[in-house]
């Protein structure tokens, strides 16, 4: 799980300081945030890791139809975001 959730992260914190977005990203970026939904985040948790640089509604809008695997984040998922998004992480192309 956590090989998994540092991937999907890491690849997303880039997406979302990347602008314009190609078609190719927009549609990768709605593909992460369907993950982070069906790991069990919130909309607006979803939103905090964008630095609120995405809406809750967009993040809506593109995580529809996701279903929710596990309904609660552990607190090693938690913990695991905050260190992925304090290494500020700089923005290039995979």
């Amino acid at each position: 799980m956590r090989g998994k959730l540092e991937k999907i992260t890491k690849e997303f914190l880039i997406l979302v300081k990347m602008k314009p977005l190609s078609e190719e990203d927009v549609a990768r970026a709605k593909t992460l945030k369907k993950k982070f939904k069906e790991i069990g985040f919130t909309n607006r948790e979803i939103r905090e890791l964008t630095d609120c640089r995405w809406s809750v509604a967009s993040i809506k809008l593109y995580a529809k139809g996701s279903t929710v695997k596990n309904p609660e984040p552990n607190e090693n998922v938690v913990k695991l975001l905050t260190q992925l998004t304090a290494m500020n992480l700089n923005p290039q192309r995979r």
